[in-house]
């Protein structure tokens, strides 16, 4: 009897070592919150652009589109990041949210990735620096370089709200980062990644 209840004990702590072990670290768990709301924010940016299309906006409906390819290309970019740390990665519904017109829709887009800016990226590079975690710093680097850019580009689009009902200049997005590019063509050189112009794929 007592043989058996010292083996039931000792089975229970190697279960209990086993779930510790399995914690995520804070970094892990940025990573998977990060690729979580940018599949959120990627659903969202396609409902924008359906509105936006269908409102007559034809330059933002672009925008929303471009957005929205960026936002995908950074949740496979955390994605691959939390595997690599040996973490598993979970995917939710997405959450789209309130689709409204598209003024409302842009100034919600500009507000949502401001606070991405100023908020989520510095603390979650701060911890993977904290943590020893060179590469999964430099993943969320990247990705605040990209937010930066966008949200220049959402703020023009906030000021000429009227322009945007011409289909206006195209854009162009860094598949390596996610950055997003207007022009006929892609820069020669992605200036978050650094990858050559073969890494850009046009949105229509």
């Amino acid at each position: 009897m007592r043989k058996d209840a010292i083996a039931v004990g000792t089975c229970v702590l190697l279960l209990a070592g086993g779930a510790l072990a399995a914690e995520p670290s804070p970094t892990q768990a940025n990573l998977q919150t990060a690729y979580q709301r940018d599949l959120d924010a990627h659903a969202r940016y396609q409902a924008f652009a359906v509105a936006a299309d269908r409102e007559g906006y034809a330059g933002a409906a672009a925008l929303f589109r471009a957005a929205a390819r960026s936002e995908q290309i950074r949740a496979e970019q955390h994605a691959a990041a939390l595997r690599h740390l040996g973490g598993s990665v979970t995917t939710a519904a997405s959450a789209v949210g309130t689709v409204r017109d598209t003024p409302f829709n842009l100034r919600a887009m500009l507000s949502h990735e401001s606070a991405e800016r100023f908020g989520s990226y510095p603390r979650a590079v701060r911890q993977a620096r904290r943590e020893g975690l060179a590469e999964a710093a430099l993943g969320f680097t990247l990705a605040h370089a990209v937010e930066r850019e966008m949200v220049v580009l959402y703020q023009e689009a906030v000021g000429r709200l009227d322009a945007l009902r011409a289909p206006g200049e195209p854009f162009h997005v860094c598949r390596t980062c996610g950055h997003v590019a207007r022009g006929a063509r892609p820069p020669e050189t992605c200036p978050v990644s650094l990858s050559p112009s073969e890494a850009f794929e046009r949105v229509p």
